[in-house]
């Protein structure tokens, strides 16, 4: 129905937010939308690939970080392992490469954890659903 409107993964962009790039758009926005993000599960690396992922090479840590979210069902039970540190390091060297950051991966993965966004993952995956209001009675009066 027309051209798409996502060229990169929602990892990608996250990213792009976590560097220096970003800087130029006004503070107040740039927290809001970086907020946005981290209450967003959706930055899943694994479960998606896009047309330039396919330049991604995956390695025997590649998923780790998920499968380690996923077993551990709260935060306060989920361990960043060398392993989980490594997928996230490998996927943020790969964007910084296709966006051409000047940041490393490592200083990216610190921000990453940094702000919060393994704790929104867990947040948002484990609160409830909100519930729907019940309509209002309407009276005759």
């Amino acid at each position: 129905m027309g051209l798409p409107v996502k060229v990169y993964e929602t990892i990608d962009y996250i990213v792009w937010f976590l560097s220096s790039q970003s800087s130029w758009i006004p503070k107040k926005i740039h927290k809001y939308l970086l907020e946005g993000f981290k209450n967003w599960p959706v930055w899943s690396w694994v479960s998606s690939v896009s047309v330039y992922e396919s330049e991604f090479i995956p390695n025997q840590s590649t998923g780790k970080l998920f499968s380690a979210m996923f077993e551990a069902k709260t935060f306060d039970m989920f361990r960043l392992t060398r392993d989980c540190m490594i997928d996230i390091k490998t996927r943020f060297e790969y964007t910084a490469n296709l966006l051409g950051l000047s940041e490393t991966a490592e200083t990216l993965a610190q921000s990453f954890i940094n702000s919060g966004f393994i704790e929104g993952w867990f947040k948002e995956r484990t609160s409830k659903p909100k519930s729907q209001t019940s309509p209002r009675k309407s009276y005759l009066l």
